[in-house]
């Protein structure tokens, strides 16, 4: 009974309905990607110079603001000029030197500008049929194939009349209140995902739509068996900034699926647990590169032999964007609709003790104390900046450990999913494949999922 409930919860926690940020309506809450029309009106038309600030700002792209300060054009070329950041060609072979340094942290700050621009324009383009829009764009930029072309073409010169957007009679929404982070911290912390690896990502930070999503699904057979299976999985975290560069998530994540049939006893997956942990991350930034280090301590309950692991995790993850983007979304404007993608990379370790092996000796025969230590590789594409294709993530991540000490002397899992977010909502579909060994239970499963998804 307490496993029902258990997935019960998280169904319903799930299925909860999201916060909805479209501008559709006075009524509605306003898209944040949508400036009000006091900060970015003139006479009836968006002024650009005033829109590229609030697009800095609203982004809080401090590096792009002191940099455009030093240049009367540069507000605007940042968006739209390849050679914006001066990159050396000698950085392709030595990133130490101080200019190469000073070139990646520029491209850094002109990605994060442009991808800031383009969510603009996505949120424009998806309000296009709206009759209570805020704004109306010419015909230009409405034909303009991909959003990246219209930020190019919005910004190539100063005129605020050429390729205008117009600012229509529709009040804006009023900003949102209940989500203002001085206002309601506690809801403002917490985070929701498909694997606890991923809450030390703020939903402020860029990286946040490449993050996992948590997954509920029911499936009925009635025609013979009367079978039902109900699944949910995901992380729930809390999260603690107070630190400098520092951030400590506690959380809980769970993995459940059972099956009933009908006249028979249900039938727990191999797979299923629940755990609690604390996910400490820090960050520094050295030689041009991001270097984020984190431990995640936790206890493992495996609800489907009665095992108990205290196991810790260590990762460390670097970030940079010379001379390939590593860790760090860019976009790629010679693909239809300009999506974004990231390669993912990280070095990790894995420590575990079980305090009870398990209810079969077959079970406690593998259940051995371990050390583990390997890498992840993967990679995330995604079209949520481009208002010409619906909104959609796809991971994939390839995880392989060398056992050190313990009964495994490797493990290996894949890992891909793809998400369809509903929109102007954290709600979404969720297709996964995972094949391979669990990397906390070393249970070897292959699994399909198809369900309704929470990303927040």
């Amino acid at each position: 009974m307490l496993r029902f409930l258990t997935i019960f919860l998280c169904l319903a926690f799930l299925a909860a309905p999201a916060v909805n940020t479209s501008a559709h309506a006075a009524t509605s809450d306003p898209n944040p990607n949508v400036p009000q029309h006091d900060l970015v009106c003139a006479n009836g038309i968006v002024a650009k110079r005033q829109l590229a600030t609030w697009l800095l700002v609203n982004n809080k792209n401090t590096d792009a603001i002191l940099a455009v300060s030093r240049g009367p054009d540069l507000w605007r070329t940042i968006f739209t000029d390849p050679n914006f950041c001066h990159v050396p060609p000698s950085c392709a072979t030595n990133q130490n030197t101080d200019a190469c340094k000073a070139a990646a942290k520029c491209v850094s700050y002109q990605n994060q500008a442009i991808y800031g621009a383009t969510s603009f324009f996505s949120a424009l383009d998806d309000e296009i049929t709206d009759p209570h829009r805020p704004y109306t764009e010419s015909s230009n930029l409405k034909s303009a194939p991909n959003t990246g072309d219209q930020v190019s073409l919005y910004f190539r010169d100063s005129n605020d009349a050429e390729n205008r957007i117009s600012c229509t009679k529709e009040p804006m929404p009023a900003p949102p209140q209940a989500f203002d982070p001085t206002k309601d911290p506690v809801l403002s912390n917490i985070r929701v995902r498909g694997l606890s690896d991923d809450l030390n990502i703020d939903r402020s930070d860029p990286r946040f739509k490449g993050t996992t999503s948590a997954t509920g699904s029911y499936s009925a057979n009635t025609v013979a068996t009367h079978t039902f299976t109900t699944g949910a999985t995901g992380a729930i975290g809390y999260a603690f900034d107070t630190v400098p560069q520092t951030q400590i998530v506690p959380y809980v994540s769970f993995y459940q699926s059972v099956t009933n049939i009908q006249g028979k006893a249900s039938s727990d997956d191999p797979n299923n647990y629940v755990a609690a942990g604390i996910l400490f991350q820090h960050y520094v930034d050295y030689e041009g590169v991001t270097h984020e280090f984190s431990i995640k301590p936790q206890y493992l309950n495996d609800t489907a032999t009665e095992a108990r692991l205290f196991n810790a995790r260590a990762i460390y993850t670097p970030s940079m964007n010379i001379p390939f983007n590593l860790n760090s979304f860019r976009q790629l404007n010679f693909l239809p609709g300009s999506p974004w993608a990231e390669i993912t990379f990280n070095l990790r370790s894995d420590t575990g003790a079980y305090s009870n092996r398990g209810n079969t000796p077959a079970v406690a025969s593998v259940n051995q104390d371990f050390e583990r230590a390997g890498t992840q590789i993967g990679f995330v594409l995604l079209t949520d900046a481009s208002g010409s294709l619906p909104s959609f993530t796809w991971i994939t991540t390839e995880t392989y450990l060398y056992g050190i000490y313990g009964f495994y002397r490797h493990l290996e899992l894949f890992q891909t999913s793809l998400t369809y977010t509903f929109p102007n909502s954290y709600l979404g579909l969720t297709a996964s494949y995972k094949h391979g060994s669990d990397e906390d239970t070393a249970v070897a499963s292959q699994i399909y999922t198809l369900g309704l998804s929470a990303h927040y």
